[in-house]
């Protein structure tokens, strides 16, 4: 990506407004980037048909490439429509091969990671840093039953890697040889050091209590921590904290990044509304 455009992406990300993303928009057509073309479609403010269909045909013939670099390490993906991926699922490994580029996709990108599967593949996703991220999410979207497990060991050495997110989902089913305890939360709590919103979906015959769980998020999460989601659990002497299941208010859960959007509003979205 050529110095200029990194800029006004830079600009951008600071602090994202639609003249700005058209400025980029502009540098890319200048540049010969399809994407910059697409961004402009979608940032007209009331389009004709013409408008719309050109939008609709570009999305249908080329839209790995609308994404980005980024794309190319993506599983499944939505275009919001500011034309920017939103919300995207893909493997663990391919975020570690692509974390240079999937920052690029959206400032405000929702990424659900699968597949970390051994302890070996925890330690290697720790070597990374998914800080730029918006929301990193193990559970498949706030509501949701499924997810990736963590145990643990797993949880500790991926920690490093979450240093500077700030909203994440993790999931907690299975039985205790397969997902992280509370004294997992408790080794976690102190790495998240710019955590604003937390939510565990908890769906688990065999575990520790949710109660406990929610203890240890109150013992050791940091003061940044704004908003907590497990089941409508209060976290014990927090009361700055946002606690219950009306978080993200209207948000129907789907299990497919298709069906990202509910009433035309993006998880983001709800969730700045929610930490406001």
């Amino acid at each position: 990506m050529p110095t200029e455009i990194k800029q006004l992406w830079a600009q951008y990300v600071a602090k994202p407004d639609r003249e700005l993303l058209r400025v980029y928009a502009d540098a890319l057509v200048e540049g010969g980037d399809p994407r910059g073309t697409f961004l402009n479609l979608c940032l007209v403010d009331e389009p004709t048909p013409a408008q719309v269909a050109a939008t609709q045909t570009m999305m249908a013939k080329q839209k790995k490439l609308l994404a980005g670099p980024g794309g190319a390490y993506l599983r499944e993906f939505e275009l919001g429509p500011d034309g920017l991926v939103t919300r995207a699922r893909t493997e663990a490994k391919q975020v570690i091969a692509g974390i240079a580029e999937l920052p690029t996709l959206s400032p405000r990108l929702v990424l659900t990671i699968t597949s970390i599967k051994t302890l070996k593949d925890a330690v290697a996703f720790g070597q990374i840093s998914l800080a730029p991220i918006y929301f990193v999410d193990f559970g498949w979207i706030t509501g949701t039953h499924g997810g990736m497990n963590l145990s643990d060991k797993q949880l500790v050495a991926v920690a490093p890697a979450l240093a500077g997110v700030r909203h994440l989902q993790l999931s907690a089913r299975g039985g205790p040889d397969k997902c992280f305890s509370p004294d997992g939360l408790r080794a976690l709590g102190p790495r998240l050091e710019a955590l604003r919103y937390l939510s565990i979906d908890f769906y688990s015959v065999g575990l520790a209590a949710p109660e406990q769980y929610a203890r240890a998020v109150a013992d050791t999460f940091p003061q940044t921590l704004r908003a907590f989601d497990l089941g409508g659990l209060p976290l014990p002497g927090r009361p700055d904290v946002k606690t219950g299941t009306g978080l993200l208010d209207g948000w129907r859960p789907a299990p497919e990044v298709e069906q990202a959007f509910d009433q035309g509003r993006e998880l983001a979205d709800q969730l700045d509304a929610a930490l406001a």
